[in-house]
């Protein structure tokens, strides 16, 4: 298959993708003004530590499944009926395991919220491995409308229970509950129908538990990396630190769905072409473009993001606006470790990606202690503004055993410095950052127009 073809398909997927997943975090970004208008700073910060441990729980006990699921039933030479059963059984399995832990625990170890964590869990992994593996088979418009129907779910069911029934904490709480059981009724029934449910193949789960597991503990460190520091923020600050830290961090997740739109369709594209014999230029090619892309929203979203962020935070949020070009600039470095990951998946080195991302989080965890004590949040976006730098370096110096990709270093540096530079204009003279802004973008626009026209 020639470069074109592939770069066509490739384009393709992400395009699939992207419509399903910018359209589901689009409305899901329509949860903002609401929980800052019905939530205190302490109580949207509750609600997000709450949503964050579950997460954590998630990565810890499901073992990556979802993940596993999604690459074996990429391999033809794996059923997709056992591969589903599997998916299906480990994430009920390790509910039950759970349960049986925390009524154990539960008479001297007091969690609070700890029913609705452990029911959260349970919809969570099966959500996560009932959709992903659609994608996992090449279902991929099933995929996304389905990740659709769980953000259209989620912003009317915060309607009911927040706005109508003020229910703070547990109406966020029953919002996900609502949404995860509707998307888990549907995927499960179409799936059930095309391959049925049969006892696990103790062979092939535990080859997708090897598979697996290195990720969970990667995907934990990522935790550490990405999330860890609002229970820093929490500990030497206040939990309406943390919350304040999670409405600018909501703005950074523009960025990282744009990513996660390209990871999802690159993951396919880069196992289908890795054996091919100009993969070096394949890889290369797509890596540029996909830097100068994320750069390029970046360039953009510090534009527009400060003047419209009045609008969606209300007014006890508003110290969270002079950190969101901060967090713009956090979200350009997230972008570029997932490139390098990809390419660890695709040869199943998922050794690879925990010890990078081990790095990056011990960084992450020594400049928390260090930074968040002296400068507050702005401590907290520069530790793990640290920790991603030390995982892509990790990450392009060990890739190149398997690939010979070019790094685009130079350009990479000199578009960080502007990002840089334009975000710590912005709380000084944001007209003056706006126009140098304007300047960098036309600028690039025309020295990399390629990018934006197909030829």
């Amino acid at each position: 298959m020639g470069d074109d073809n592939k770069e066509q398909k490739f384009l393709r997927d992400t395009a699939v993708i992207g419509i399903g997943n910018i359209l589901s975090k689009g409305i899901v970004f329509l949860l903002i003004p609401i929980h800052t208008a019905m939530l205190t700073p302490a109580e949207y910060g509750a609600s997000e530590l709450i949503y964050n441990f579950v997460n954590l729980c998630l990565l810890i006990f499901s073992c990556s499944i979802a993940d596993a699921g999604v690459r074996f039933a990429l391999d033809a030479s794996f059923s997709k009926a056992a591969v589903f059963s599997i998916t299906i059984f480990l994430p009920v399995i390790s509910s039950l395991f759970l349960v049986m832990a925390a009524s154990v625990t539960g008479s001297f170890l007091e969690v609070a919220y700890l029913d609705y964590i452990l029911l959260l869990y349970m919809l969570f992994a099966l959500r996560e491995s009932i959709t992903q593996f659609f994608r996992g088979i090449g279902q991929l418009k099933t995929f996304s409308w389905l990740n659709i129907l769980f953000a259209v779910s989620l912003l009317i069911c915060n309607v009911i229970f927040l706005m109508c029934l003020d229910l703070k904490v547990i109406g966020y709480v029953y919002s996900f509950v609502t949404a995860s059981i509707g998307v888990i009724a549907i995927g499960f029934y179409k799936l059930s129908k095309m391959y049925g449910l049969r006892f696990p193949d103790k062979k092939l789960m535990g080859q997708m538990l090897q598979y697996g597991i290195p990720l969970s503990f990667n995907a934990i460190s990522a935790w550490v990396t990405s999330v860890s520091g609002r229970y820093f923020l929490a500990y030497f600050c206040s939990v309406a630190a943390s919350g304040i830290y999670s409405a600018a961090y909501k703005f950074m997740m523009i960025i990282v769905v744009l990513v996660d739109v390209f990871q999802k369709s690159w993951q396919i594209s880069a196992v289908q072409s890795y054996m091919d014999s100009d993969r070096n230029t394949f890889f290369s090619a797509v890596y540029k473009k996909f830097v100068l892309m994320a750069a390029f929203f970046s360039f953009v979203l510090l534009l527009i993001l400060v003047p419209l962020a009045p609008f969606a935070l209300s007014k006890t949020f508003s110290e969270a606006i002079q950190y969101i070009p901060f967090m713009v600039v956090l979200g350009f470095l997230v972008t570029l470790p997932s490139f390098w990951g990809v390419i660890y998946l695709v040869v199943k080195d998922t050794r690879g990606v925990f010890l990078s991302t081990v790095i990056g989080a011990a960084v992450s965890l020594v400049m928390f202690i260090v930074l968040i004590p002296a400068y507050e949040i702005g401590g907290c976006i520069m530790a793990s503004c640290l920790g991603y730098l030390s995982i892509i370096a990790y990450r392009i110096i060990d890739c190149r055993k398997y690939l010979k990709v070019d790094n685009f270093a130079a350009e990479t540096i000199i578009l960080l410095f502007l990002l840089i530079v334009v975000a710590c204009l912005i709380n000084y003279n944001i007209y003056f950052a706006a126009l140098l802004n304007v300047i960098i973008i036309i600028m690039f626009v025309k020295k990399y127009r390629y990018v934006f026209i197909s030829k």
